[in-house]
C-alpha cells in the first residue's frame, strides 16, 4: 500500500485535474491511514505491546502529518477567505511529555 500512496503523491496534480483536489485529498488521506495503520500494528506486535513509545510516536506523527496535509490542501485550493482551522487534541498529544516519567521517555509530541 505504501507504493500506492507514493504513486498517488507523485501524480497528485494529474489526479486533481481528473477528479478535483478534494477527492484527491480524500484518496491520499485514506491511503495514508492504511499505510500508517499497517506500521502501527506491525510495531505493536514486533516491538512489544508494553512499550508505549513504540506506537505512540507512530500515532502522533500520523496526527501531525494529517493536520499539515489538510492545512496545505485548504491553503492551496481555497477560493474564499484565508482558511482557518481548529485542532482538537487530547492534552497528552499537545503537551510536554517530559514530566510523565520514564515510561514515556521515548515519546515525542509534534
Amino acid at each position: 500500500m505504501a507504493a500506492v500512496l507514493r504513486a498517488i503523491q507523485a501524480r497528485r496534480d494529474d489526479y486533481c485535474d481528473l477528479v478535483g483536489p478534494d477527492e484527491v485529498l480524500n484518496l491520499e488521506q485514506n491511503a495514508e491511514v492504511v499505510v500508517n495503520g499497517e506500521e502501527y500494528y506491525r510495531k505493536q506486535w514486533s516491538e512489544g505491546m508494553n512499550d508505549a513509545s513504540v506506537t505512540w510516536n507512530t500515532r502522533d506523527q500520523h496526527f501531525a502529518t494529517t493536520c499539515m496535509r489538510v492545512n496545505e490542501h485548504y491553503t492551496l485550493y481555497s477560493t474564499g477567505p484565508e482558511p482557518r482551522g481548529v485542532i482538537w487534541a487530547h492534552n497528552s498529544h499537545v503537551g510536554d511529555t517530559n514530566g510523565r516519567g520514564a515510561k514515556y521517555a521515548e515519546v515525542s509530541n509534534h
